[in-house]
């Protein structure tokens, strides 16, 4: 939602917009130009300052951020070069709204973003195995540089060696301030 009430989606290779609180939706892909619909995977947050983050996942895992939805800047990149080159070879993983932006009790920010992996398989292999992990990347300074938690192993299983499904996951927190990594298929 931008700050004038305008609703803005992207759906496979197009954008769409709404002005009267989402009961009526019409192409903006021309106005919206500067959303990437090109990568399969990504994920649009808008950050408590009113920033837009974008995170393209074929792209290295390239992290865009705009004030408009229609000029974009790179401002980093998820993960160290190994998890940028599983990420541009489709061995990394994340979905549409997965990334999540949590207050933290010292007043700061924290981006959370959940990547599924199944075998990265370049020059630098990460994780080979068979069953579906994930972990977090998490950053403190709005996107710009991230780390890296552990991994979350077998969260579900395998398929005769073969991982063949993917999990969505995003990270919650909850009411008693805990946070929680919840995958589902």
């Amino acid at each position: 939602r931008l700050p004038n009430g305008r609703l803005v989606g992207v759906a496979k290779a197009k954008r769409f917009a709404s002005d009267d609180s989402g009961l009526s939706f019409h192409d903006a892909s021309d106005e919206y130009a500067g959303m990437d619909v090109k990568n399969y995977y990504q994920t649009i947050l808008r950050t408590h300052n009113g920033t837009f983050l974008q995170v393209l996942a074929h792209s290295g895992g390239e992290i865009q951020a705009s004030d408009d939805l229609k000029s974009w800047k790179t401002i980093g990149y998820l993960g160290d070069e190994k998890d940028q080159a599983c990420l541009a070879e489709e061995n990394y993983l994340f979905h549409t709204g997965s990334m999540t932006e949590i207050a933290k009790p010292d007043g700061g920010w924290r981006l959370f973003m959940p990547v599924s992996v199944r075998i990265c398989d370049n020059a630098m292999p990460v994780y080979r195995g068979p069953s579906h992990d994930t972990f977090c990347l998490y950053s403190d300074d709005g996107g710009s540089t991230w780390n890296k938690s552990n991994l979350v192993s077998d969260v579900f299983g395998n398929n005769g060696g073969f991982v063949i499904d993917w999990c969505e996951s995003k990270v919650i927190n909850c009411d008693d301030g805990t946070l929680r990594l919840y995958c589902s298929r």
